[in-house]
């Protein structure tokens, strides 16, 4: 089985119970193609699809779709799995120029910590918490 985990927000694998042997090349040639961050690459040497870049993956499950458009049965297993890591993700902060991204997720912080502080008090007053 080939597995790539990245620190930072999920996996993915080639699972073990299902080869890719059952695809052909062209099959393999389109489950690489189809990935528009390039997560997948063939081996040189053996031909053999493999991950490349897990931490490129956007989720946009198109491995998934192609490999369920191959697949003679919907019970047939696929040959990759993407796995989220519910503990973490990933966002981009884009600005204008006029603060950093460090700024302007500094104050998001504080606006969430400030708000978060409002519903603390409000759940205490109606004895919630």
């Amino acid at each position: 089985m080939i597995l790539l985990q990245t620190p930072l927000t999920h996996s993915l694998s080639l699972p073990p119970l299902c080869s890719l042997d059952q695809y052909s090349e062209e099959q393999l040639s389109e489950l690489v193609n189809c990935c528009p961050k390039e997560v997948f690459d063939r081996d040189d040497n053996t031909g053999a699809v493999k991950i490349k870049q897990a931490s490129e993956c956007i989720f946009c499950r198109e491995c998934i779709y192609t490999l369920e458009e191959f697949r003679r049965s919907p019970e047939d297993p696929l040959g990759v799995e993407v796995i989220h890591n519910p503990d973490k993700f990933t966002f981009t902060v884009e600005t204008t120029g006029a603060l950093t991204a460090a700024e302007v997720v500094r104050d998001a912080i504080d606006v969430l910590k400030r708000k978060l502080e409002k519903i603390n008090l409000l759940a205490q007053k109606i004895g919630v918490v």
